[in-house]
């Protein structure tokens, strides 16, 4: 999981040029919105399968 995550962190510069500070902050900017969107989906999955896991765990100590 944590490869998967460094390839979309990663920032691809060709040899023998600089960084454009612009371009890196806005695929940076692209990756946090998209780990916020999977947090938040998560977490809805999470909210509804709660109510199910929790009669299913019935009786169970």
């Amino acid at each position: 999981l944590a490869a998967l995550f460094g390839k979309l962190a990663a920032i691809e510069v060709p040899e023998g040029q600089t960084m454009d500070i612009a371009s890196a902050a806005a695929s940076y900017e692209h990756l946090f919105w998209l780990l916020m969107w999977i947090g938040l989906g998560c977490a809805a999955v999470a909210l509804i399968c709660s109510p199910l896991l929790k009669r299913m765990m019935h009786g169970v100590k």
